[in-house]
Protein backbone atom coordinates (compact mmCIF):
# COMPACT_ATOMS: atom_id res chain seq x y z
CA UNK A 1 0.00 0.00 0.00
CA UNK A 2 1.53 3.61 -0.89
CA UNK A 3 2.13 6.41 1.36
CA UNK A 4 -0.32 8.68 -0.63
CA UNK A 5 -3.32 5.64 -0.61
CA UNK A 6 -6.66 6.95 0.14
CA UNK A 7 -6.28 5.13 3.75
CA UNK A 8 -3.20 7.88 4.90
CA UNK A 9 -0.26 6.78 5.53
CA UNK A 10 1.39 4.01 7.69
CA UNK A 11 1.17 5.88 11.09
CA UNK A 12 -2.95 6.80 9.86
CA UNK A 13 -3.80 3.41 9.56
CA UNK A 14 -2.27 2.28 13.17
CA UNK A 15 -4.71 4.51 14.63
CA UNK A 16 -7.42 3.45 12.83
CA UNK A 17 -7.14 0.39 13.93
CA UNK A 18 -6.42 1.36 17.50
CA UNK A 19 -10.53 3.06 16.96
CA UNK A 20 -11.91 0.68 15.44
CA UNK A 21 -10.47 -1.88 18.57
CA UNK A 22 -11.62 0.92 20.75
CA UNK A 23 -15.07 1.21 19.28
CA UNK A 24 -16.22 -2.35 18.38
CA UNK A 25 -13.49 -4.80 20.65
CA UNK A 26 -13.47 -2.80 23.75
CA UNK A 27 -15.52 -5.33 25.58
CA UNK A 28 -15.40 -9.18 25.44
CA UNK A 29 -18.24 -9.73 23.21
CA UNK A 30 -19.38 -11.93 20.33
CA UNK A 31 -16.34 -10.52 18.39
CA UNK A 32 -12.74 -11.50 17.83
CA UNK A 33 -10.23 -9.14 16.74
CA UNK A 34 -7.64 -10.26 14.01
CA UNK A 35 -5.60 -8.44 11.73
CA UNK A 36 -3.45 -8.76 8.83
CA UNK A 37 0.26 -7.46 8.59
CA UNK A 38 1.74 -5.49 5.73
CA UNK A 39 3.36 -7.96 3.33
CA UNK A 40 6.79 -8.17 5.21
CA UNK A 41 10.00 -6.39 3.97
CA UNK A 42 7.00 -4.46 1.79
CA UNK A 43 7.72 -1.81 4.33
CA UNK A 44 10.44 -0.77 6.62
CA UNK A 45 11.26 -2.73 9.38
CA UNK A 46 10.22 -0.88 12.37
CA UNK A 47 6.82 -0.57 10.46
CA UNK A 48 6.03 -4.26 10.69
CA UNK A 49 7.73 -4.21 14.20
CA UNK A 50 4.90 -1.63 14.92
CA UNK A 51 2.32 -3.62 13.43
CA UNK A 52 3.20 -6.16 15.27
CA UNK A 53 2.78 -4.28 18.59
CA UNK A 54 -0.54 -2.72 17.89
CA UNK A 55 -2.03 -6.48 17.03
CA UNK A 56 -0.59 -7.49 20.49
CA UNK A 57 -1.44 -4.54 22.41
CA UNK A 58 -5.45 -5.03 21.66
CA UNK A 59 -4.77 -9.11 21.79
CA UNK A 60 -5.55 -9.81 18.37
CA UNK A 61 -5.17 -12.57 16.22
CA UNK A 62 -2.10 -12.03 13.32
CA UNK A 63 -2.85 -13.09 9.79
CA UNK A 64 1.05 -12.79 8.09
CA UNK A 65 0.94 -14.03 4.37
CA UNK A 66 4.43 -16.93 4.90
CA UNK A 67 6.55 -18.05 2.68
CA UNK A 68 4.11 -17.44 -0.38
CA UNK A 69 6.86 -16.37 -2.88
CA UNK A 70 9.88 -18.55 -4.15
CA UNK A 71 12.97 -16.93 -5.33
CA UNK A 72 12.23 -13.35 -3.29
CA UNK A 73 12.38 -12.09 0.45
CA UNK A 74 8.95 -10.71 -0.02
CA UNK A 75 7.06 -12.82 2.10
CA UNK A 76 9.23 -14.96 3.53
CA UNK A 77 8.50 -13.51 6.67
CA UNK A 78 10.20 -16.67 9.21
CA UNK A 79 14.15 -16.01 9.51
CA UNK A 80 14.16 -12.43 10.50
CA UNK A 81 11.05 -12.39 12.54
CA UNK A 82 12.12 -15.79 14.50
CA UNK A 83 15.55 -14.67 14.98
CA UNK A 84 14.33 -11.17 16.51
CA UNK A 85 11.45 -13.25 19.27
CA UNK A 86 8.67 -11.81 17.11
CA UNK A 87 6.99 -14.95 16.28
CA UNK A 88 4.50 -16.43 18.53
CA UNK A 89 1.27 -18.35 19.17
CA UNK A 90 -0.96 -15.56 18.24
CA UNK A 91 0.15 -15.80 14.47
CA UNK A 92 -1.66 -17.52 11.80
CA UNK A 93 0.79 -18.18 8.75
CA UNK A 94 -0.64 -18.46 5.62
CA UNK A 95 0.05 -20.54 2.25
CA UNK A 96 3.96 -21.28 3.87
CA UNK A 97 4.01 -23.24 0.51
CA UNK A 98 8.24 -22.51 0.17
CA UNK A 99 9.27 -22.90 3.98
CA UNK A 100 12.68 -25.05 4.43
CA UNK A 101 13.08 -27.09 7.69
CA UNK A 102 14.40 -24.47 9.55
CA UNK A 103 11.50 -22.38 8.69
CA UNK A 104 9.45 -24.85 9.52
CA UNK A 105 10.93 -25.44 12.94
CA UNK A 106 10.70 -21.93 13.67
CA UNK A 107 7.33 -21.83 12.98
CA UNK A 108 6.72 -25.32 15.61
CA UNK A 109 8.50 -23.41 18.42
CA UNK A 110 6.48 -20.32 18.45
CA UNK A 111 3.61 -22.40 18.80
CA UNK A 112 1.99 -19.95 15.31
CA UNK A 113 -0.42 -21.83 13.36
CA UNK A 114 -0.60 -22.33 9.68
CA UNK A 115 -3.98 -21.90 7.28
CA UNK A 116 -3.89 -23.43 3.79
CA UNK A 117 -4.90 -21.54 0.91
CA UNK A 118 -7.66 -22.93 -1.15
CA UNK A 119 -6.68 -22.14 -4.28
CA UNK A 120 -2.98 -22.60 -3.73
CA UNK A 121 -2.73 -25.75 -1.50
CA UNK A 122 -5.50 -27.66 -0.60
CA UNK A 123 -4.40 -29.93 -4.33
CA UNK A 124 -1.94 -31.05 -2.29
CA UNK A 125 -2.87 -33.21 0.49
CA UNK A 126 -4.88 -36.58 0.68
CA UNK A 127 -9.18 -36.10 1.66
CA UNK A 128 -8.16 -36.91 5.44
CA UNK A 129 -5.64 -34.48 5.76
CA UNK A 130 -7.95 -31.77 3.75
CA UNK A 131 -10.76 -32.95 5.85
CA UNK A 132 -8.47 -32.08 9.44
CA UNK A 133 -7.19 -28.57 7.68
CA UNK A 134 -10.74 -27.64 8.19
CA UNK A 135 -12.08 -28.81 11.18
CA UNK A 136 -9.38 -29.62 13.52
CA UNK A 137 -7.01 -27.20 12.55
CA UNK A 138 -9.30 -24.27 11.22
CA UNK A 139 -10.77 -24.18 14.85
CA UNK A 140 -6.86 -23.70 16.70
CA UNK A 141 -6.04 -21.23 14.11
CA UNK A 142 -8.90 -19.29 15.23
CA UNK A 143 -8.66 -20.02 19.13
CA UNK A 144 -12.13 -21.61 19.26
CA UNK A 145 -10.59 -25.56 19.12
CA UNK A 146 -11.22 -25.96 23.06
CA UNK A 147 -15.33 -25.69 21.73
CA UNK A 148 -15.43 -26.60 18.22
CA UNK A 149 -13.47 -28.56 15.23
CA UNK A 150 -13.74 -32.13 16.64
CA UNK A 151 -16.04 -34.83 17.52
CA UNK A 152 -15.22 -34.41 20.94
CA UNK A 153 -17.75 -35.03 24.36
CA UNK A 154 -18.39 -31.18 25.56
CA UNK A 155 -17.78 -29.81 21.89
CA UNK A 156 -20.27 -28.73 19.93
CA UNK A 157 -20.49 -30.42 16.36
CA UNK A 158 -23.04 -29.68 13.54
CA UNK A 159 -22.79 -33.45 11.92
CA UNK A 160 -24.71 -35.30 8.99
CA UNK A 161 -23.96 -38.65 7.92
CA UNK A 162 -24.01 -39.26 4.16
CA UNK A 163 -22.82 -42.82 4.26
CA UNK A 164 -19.74 -44.62 2.41
CA UNK A 165 -17.59 -47.02 2.94
CA UNK A 166 -14.60 -44.83 3.94
CA UNK A 167 -13.28 -40.96 3.62
CA UNK A 168 -12.69 -40.90 0.08
CA UNK A 169 -11.88 -37.92 -2.21
CA UNK A 170 -14.75 -38.52 -4.65
CA UNK A 171 -18.12 -38.27 -2.94
CA UNK A 172 -20.61 -41.50 -3.21
CA UNK A 173 -23.55 -41.42 -4.53
CA UNK A 174 -26.56 -42.91 -3.61
CA UNK A 175 -29.12 -44.27 -6.40
CA UNK A 176 -31.31 -46.20 -4.54
CA UNK A 177 -34.61 -44.44 -4.51
CA UNK A 178 -36.53 -42.97 -1.83
CA UNK A 179 -39.56 -44.15 -0.39
CA UNK A 180 -42.11 -43.22 2.50
CA UNK A 181 -40.46 -46.75 4.08
CA UNK A 182 -37.08 -45.21 4.16
CA UNK A 183 -35.98 -43.19 7.29
CA UNK A 184 -34.16 -40.26 6.44
CA UNK A 185 -30.29 -40.12 7.51
CA UNK A 186 -29.66 -39.01 11.31
CA UNK A 187 -28.15 -35.75 11.79
CA UNK A 188 -26.19 -34.37 14.36
CA UNK A 189 -26.81 -30.55 15.62
CA UNK A 190 -26.00 -28.80 18.84
CA UNK A 191 -25.43 -32.27 20.37
CA UNK A 192 -28.78 -34.16 19.55
CA UNK A 193 -29.20 -36.83 16.80
CA UNK A 194 -32.25 -36.61 14.87
CA UNK A 195 -33.53 -39.19 12.19
CA UNK A 196 -36.83 -37.73 10.93
CA UNK A 197 -38.85 -38.21 13.88
CA UNK A 198 -40.07 -36.24 17.02
CA UNK A 199 -37.72 -37.92 19.11
CA UNK A 200 -34.39 -36.72 19.49
CA UNK A 201 -31.03 -38.60 21.64
CA UNK A 202 -27.58 -36.52 23.22
CA UNK A 203 -25.19 -37.13 20.21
Amino acid sequence: MTEASRFGDHAARLADFHRIADTYFASDGLLTLGVSLSELFGLPWDRTVAELSAARERRALIVDRTGCVWGGALTGGVTEPDALGLLGPDMVHVHCITLDDDEWSALARSGGKVSISVETELNMGTAKEVLRWGTVNAADALGLGDRIGSLTPGKQADLQLVGGGAVEQHPRIDRTPRSPSRRPRPTCGRGWWTSGSSSATAC
